[in-house]
């Protein structure tokens, strides 16, 4: 799978258990996540791709991923989260990505740039050039994907008249600092981008009063479903392939090491693939597999090797749980509607 193509598919991913989900604490969870996908898939592939026709617009996929999961952790002031974006940077391969998680770090933990208040001379000596700034933040951001020049130019003017008047400067009052003059214009470009970004998870299909469905993706005519698996006191998200094919539920390998599972007690078995070939396998028991409203305890399930491209999914959801339950996808609203 391609970068670009793994990008988004963990913005939607996360978007969808957004969408799933109001605890604060759980939403934090999520991110930070979705942060450590970022490090273990994301940035290797970046690191191979360095050098490589089209860099840029691998750089922008990477800048757009790592800005929606950013943002709304800096416009919230979640500063535990501000040593996972510290760490982020030291592994990104990218200077100029890098760059710019420390200063999203620096940031969330009350950098000197943080200090100004609301009418300290960090904002009103700088207002008008911070909009600007993030007007041109805007070009850059808007300008790979297409968008014509009229339309950039709305964007950027939109955001100016959105903004907070800015009080004229003081005389006599000191002239603030480069960096505080890059935290002001980096505030402002996240307030404005996450309430866009915000705004657009936000507008999922709407279910009739009364009826049960869960949100999923549908990637290449394969319907990727949001699983949580518990066990051992852990529990994980994944995403599972519907596979109506598959008479019990398969893992890949790679999950194992995320939950306690212990792979000596493991019974041999082979697995069926979709392509038709056999492979082997172990089955394990794990504590509990939930699927929208749905929970199964202590059921088995498969490991199988995996040799795919990662973070598209993380295995498949078979008839061992489906044959349980009526449900109809909705491939065009994205959705499983269960009855």
């Amino acid at each position: 799978m391609d970068l670009e193509h793994l990008c988004r598919g963990i913005k939607e991913r996360v978007a969808l258990e957004l969408r799933e989900s109001t605890e604060a604490a759980t939403r934090r969870e999520l991110r930070i996540a979705a942060l450590s996908d970022v490090e273990r898939l994301v940035f290797p592939a970046l690191g191979r791709a360095d050098g490589s026709v089209g860099y840029r617009r691998l750089q922008d996929a990477v800048m757009d991923l790592l800005s929606s999961i950013a943002i709304p952790l800096i416009k919230e002031g979640d500063r535990q989260s501000a040593s996972a974006l510290a760490k982020l940077g030291e592994a990104c391969p990218d200077p100029l990505i890098a760059k710019k998680l420390t200063g999203y770090a620096q940031a969330l933990s009350g950098g000197p740039a943080r200090r100004g208040g609301p009418g300290s001379p960090a904002r009103t000596a700088t207002g008008l050039a911070c909009l600007l700034t993030v007007a041109g933040v805007m070009f850059y951001l808007l300008w790979p994907y297409g968008v014509s020049e009229q339309a950039q130019l709305a964007q950027a003017q939109q955001m100016v008249e959105e903004s907070e008047p800015i009080p004229p400067a003081q005389a006599g009052e000191p002239v603030p600092s480069r960096a505080e003059q890059d935290w002001e214009s980096d505030r402002r470009g996240a307030e404005q981008l996450s309430s866009r970004q915000e705004r657009a998870a936000a507008a999922p299909t709407t279910p009739s009063a009364g009826e049960v469905v869960t949100s999923v993706r549908v990637v290449d005519n394969q319907v990727l479903v949001p699983v949580t698996v518990k066990q051992g006191g852990q529990a994980i998200r994944l995403e599972l392939v519907l596979d109506t094919g598959a008479t019990r539920t398969a893992l890949h390998e790679s999950v194992a090491s995320r939950l306690p599972i212990d792979l000596r007690s493991a019974a041999n078995a082979q697995a069926e693939l979709a392509d038709g070939r056999v492979v082997r396998s172990k089955v394990v028991r794990v504590d509990a597999v939930t699927v929208g409203p749905y929970a199964h305890t202590s059921m088995d399930v498969e490991l199988i090797a995996y040799s795919g491209s990662s973070g598209l999914h993380d295995g498949l959801l078979g008839m061992d749980f489906l044959r349980k339950h009526r449900y109809q996808i909705d491939m065009e609203h994205e959705l499983i509607r269960w009855f």
